[in-house]
């Protein structure tokens, strides 16, 4: 809730305002929320308000947003987007709009007036980089002519690190400094860690399969004295088979 330019000074016997602004975007159903005033009353130096109220929507869309999670080995999915009316009369969609190259859409009637089902499919050729799209229903009510639904398409690596950069206190080393690095398939092939190593001499590289072919862990110790003094960083480099999976490079990020 945000509180808008209230009355700062209410003379004896006078009334003033303080106007409040409840954001129901996120809301949906009964809601109560509270707000304190402050005031110089020797009686009620603090006053408690108290908002209640139903947020109601004409339609309600679940999920709001259609997030489609992508990789090499999963190049294609599916999302349903469900679309209950709350309106008295019956809802018809007449037009779907749909702009987005890579996503497919199909409106299937649930309940004639009420309940639809907006199936969304990724199509070829599969995306290879993150999207943001919209696809909009037209509708037969005055009240929500148009109802936009927000797509979105995330490709993520099919191996990847955990974190993706190694951060460092301050060099040099005071004290033998180890930390860990998490390789994780997200994929359905079966992965191994077959090499890692790290660009400066001296640091210890140590590899412990946690779940086989789907997480393991390389462990480093930076020993006392470690110093950068060349650029670019050295970084840990981490070698997959089977081997269509690129090799893997962990930075490492110095602060200054």
């Amino acid at each position: 809730m945000t509180a808008k330019p209230w009355t700062q000074q209410v003379a004896p016997g006078q009334k003033g305002s303080v106007p409040i602004e409840f954001n129901t975007a996120h809301y949906l159903g009964r809601v109560a929320k509270s707000a304190t005033v402050i005031c110089n009353d020797p009686v009620r130096s603090n006053l408690s308000l108290q908002i209640t109220g139903d947020v109601w929507r004409p339609l309600q869309i679940t999920p709001e947003l259609a997030n489609f999670n992508l990789n090499v080995e999963t190049p294609s999915n599916s999302v349903t987007v469900r679309l209950a009316s709350q309106l008295d009369e019956p809802l018809y969609f007449t037009e779907l709009v749909n702009t987005n190259a890579n996503i497919a859409a199909e409106l299937q009637t649930n309940v004639p007036g009420k309940e639809y089902s907006l199936v969304l499919r990724t199509i070829p050729p599969f995306p290879t980089n993150n999207q943001s799209g919209e696809i909009q229903l037209k509708s037969s009510s005055p009240i929500i002519p148009t109802v936009p639904i927000k797509t979105r398409i995330n490709i993520y690596p099919t191996v990847l690190t955990i974190p993706y950069v190694i951060r460092m206190p301050s060099l040099p080393l005071a004290q033998e400094f180890p930390y860990n690095v998490w390789v994780r398939n997200l994929g359905t092939t079966k992965v191994q860690v077959t090499e890692a190593k790290f660009d400066s001499p001296g640091v210890a590289v140590n590899v412990k399969e946690q779940k086989p072919g789907t997480e393991s862990v390389v462990e480093l110790k930076f020993p006392t004295g470690f110093n950068v003094t060349n650029t670019p960083a050295p970084a840990l480099h981490i070698k997959t088979t089977p081997p269509r999976f690129p090799e893997l490079t962990v930075p490492l990020l110095l602060t200054r």
